[in-house]
């Protein structure tokens, strides 16, 4: 039996033409989308996704908004629900550099000088790329 993976099946398809190649950023790892798939079925992933692209711009809000007050609790809070997110669909990059934030907040410690800002920039890396990876399994399930 050959399942499509639509998460995998679009990073396999690097440069197919439909959109142009994602700027360098956190690699989504291929495998954990499979797996992801294997788990809950290649027609609930993208479901899956969609969820994560709707939930994701107002943790990072939170993140931005915390780490510059007092607000270490919602700032942890924050930065395991987008670490969650990360590494379920395989950005695991992003989700040791959200643990990191996580870390640092439970422990009170002060976020290192740009670390959101680059947070912030991998996250909108993470959602184009969950947006494309989406997209080519809203294609593959028209086709079927």
């Amino acid at each position: 039996m050959n399942r499509t993976q639509p998460g995998a099946r679009l990073l396999r398809e690097q440069g197919s033409g439909a959109l142009p190649a994602l700027p360098p950023g956190p690699a989504l790892d291929a495998g954990a989308l499979d797996r992801l798939a294997d788990a809950v079925g290649a027609d609930n992933i993208v479901e899956i996704m969609d969820l994560i692209i709707e939930s994701v711009p107002a943790s990072r809000a939170e993140i931005r908004v915390c780490a510059q007050g007092t607000k270490p609790d919602r700032l942890e809070r924050a930065a395991h629900q987008l670490k969650s997110d990360c590494a379920s669909m395989g950005a695991t990059g992003l989700a040791a550099r959200l643990q990191d934030v996580e870390s640092r907040a439970h422990a009170g410690t002060a976020q290192p000088a740009g670390e959101i800002d680059l947070v912030s920039d991998q996250l909108d890396w993470f959602l184009e790329a969950l947006w494309r990876a989406g997209a080519a399994g809203q294609h593959e399930k028209a086709r079927r």
